[in-house]
């Protein structure tokens, strides 16, 4: 018995829900035209700047550095000589203290010639050869590098919108969007047939006809708010992509919020009326 009661109370409770859903325009389903939500009108990136010129002073070239340890060395070696001649430290010297003076400043010469003979750290472009510097540079400019930049070019040619005709504003069309999803809503609470085809596409006023029942749906737009988010072009037809949110109250249920996307195309040569070409629920 409590099982029966309470697959009975799930009934109901979906029943209930499914017609507050039904209340909105389309029965608060996507339907007709869908494409990729983007948010091109809202993100427009400003172009890149140029990168500016580096400020940091150029290194310099490691074949013109000081070797301040071999300059340091002479120096040492120098006034070590120096203070051994004018002081008086060569009397009384045997050739045995000669011979070991030869061999500490033998020793000292081997030293500063291998240090000398050492290379010094160089760029690596001074140390690669032309072969091989020109094939680094292929394969840089030529290669991987051209194939990053088609790709980031690629990009961001997608991320841009394409230009509007001449005859659209975006201001002046968002300025009608509120006005206008409130009448749509009006007449598919009333079932206005012939004003919710006026407004819809054909292909689109199909999709949704079933869904129209008079009198049975009573909607309260609360607070709703519009932006234009994107444009293309289809075929023949200029499409914009409008971002509804708000609140509504439906058939007395309390105030839900909702966030939907209508697609309005109108031809690209701006004759005729915007029309309601697909609706998609976020």
């Amino acid at each position: 018995m409590r099982k029966t009661v309470f697959v009975s109370f799930l009934l109901l409770l979906m029943m209930s829900v499914s017609s507050a859903y039904a209340a909105k325009f389309g029965g608060g389903k996507s339907f007709g035209f869908k494409k990729p939500i983007q948010y091109r009108a809202l993100n427009q990136k400003p172009a890149p700047n140029q990168k500016a010129a580096p400020t940091s002073k150029p290194q310099p070239a490691a074949g013109k550095q000081r070797n301040w340890g071999g300059i340091l060395g002479g120096l040492l070696a120098g006034g070590l000589l120096a203070a051994l001649f004018f002081g008086g430290a060569f009397e009384g010297m045997t050739p045995g203290d000669w011979l070991v003076l030869l061999l500490i400043a033998g020793g000292v010469w081997w030293f500063l010639r291998r240090r000398a003979r050492v290379p010094q750290p160089a760029l690596a472009t001074e140390q690669a050869t032309p072969q091989a510097r020109a094939s680094f540079e292929d394969l840089q400019i030529g290669g991987k590098m051209a194939d990053i930049d088609q790709a980031d070019n690629a990009a961001s040619e997608a991320d841009e919108l394409p230009p509007p005709p001449p005859w659209f504003e975006v201001d002046a069309f968002e300025s009608t969007l509120v006005a206008n999803f409130k009448a749509v809503q009006q007449a598919w609470d009333a079932g206005d047939v012939e004003t919710l085809r006026s407004f819809c596409s054909d292909a689109c006023f199909e999709a949704i006809r079933d869904e129209i029942r008079p009198g049975t749906h009573q909607t309260e737009i609360e607070q709703v708010t519009a932006q234009v988010i994107d444009w293309d072009y289809v075929d023949d037809q200029f499409v914009v992509s409008v971002r509804f949110s708000g609140f509504a109250r439906e058939n007395d249920a309390p105030a839900r919020g909702f966030t939907e996307v209508w697609h309005l195309a109108k031809p690209v040569d701006g004759q005729g009326r915007w029309k309601i070409i697909g609706v998609q629920q976020l």
